[in-house]
């Protein structure tokens, strides 16, 4: 989400509580996605929801619960625009570029709508023991769709935490620079998945025909 984007929320919570809600995520997310996991702390939310710090807390009781619902928010958002099948679908084909456009479209439309934090924190390392218990139950839930279909294409439980955790890297990197004008979408999706087949096909072991 860039900073135009938030700046386009309106600045003052509405009264509809799921609303407060909703905008508060947003702007944990999007100190998250422009200013690292490190800036996100309860007095900033505040600030850039224009609210008392006390409305914050009185629904996410410390920044664990926030971080847990912006990656929430996320995959729920994916969901809404790609089923389990289809995902797992897409991750399994992702050497067939019309097999997994539909699964890419989709992360990318939801980084586009909701943000990059989702993904930020997935592919990024441990943030503490206790956020890390905090995630399993999300994390497991999302290796059905994403680690499990490339397992069953042959990869190493490492190899396709590489391949999901690269993807989603260079979605972020992608989506960065399309912003700036300097790809469009279509070709950044297709760049990146020639770039993820190449890594999946390489990892088998595979060698192109002489």
């Amino acid at each position: 989400m860039s900073k135009q984007a938030f700046a386009a929320l309106p600045q003052r919570l509405e009264p509809a509580s799921e609303r407060r809600r909703q905008q508060l995520i947003r702007a944990a997310a999007f100190l998250i996605e422009t200013e690292g996991t490190d800036a996100l702390r309860i007095p900033r939310v505040a600030e850039l929801a224009g609210c008392a710090r006390t409305l914050v807390y009185r629904y996410f009781p410390s920044r664990e619960d926030l971080f847990v619902a912006v990656i929430e928010e996320f995959y729920e958002n994916l969901g809404r625009r790609l089923s389990p099948n289809a995902a797992a679908a897409g991750m399994r084909s992702l050497t067939d570029r019309a097999a997994a456009q539909p699964l890419l479209e989709a992360i990318w439309d939801s980084i586009t709508e909701v943000g990059a934090a989702g993904l930020i924190l997935y592919a990024s390392p441990r943030l503490g023991a206790e956020l890390a218990d905090r995630f399993a139950e999300v994390s497991a839930q999302q290796e059905k769709h994403w680690l499990v279909p490339l397992r069953e294409r042959g990869l190493s439980e490492i190899a396709a935490a590489l391949v999901s955790r690269s993807a989603a890297a260079m979605l972020m990197e992608f989506i960065a620079r399309a912003r700036s004008g300097e790809i469009t979408r279509d070709a950044a999706l297709e760049l990146g998945q020639r770039a993820l087949a190449g890594m999946i096909e390489g990892l088998l072991g595979e060698r192109s025909p002489a």
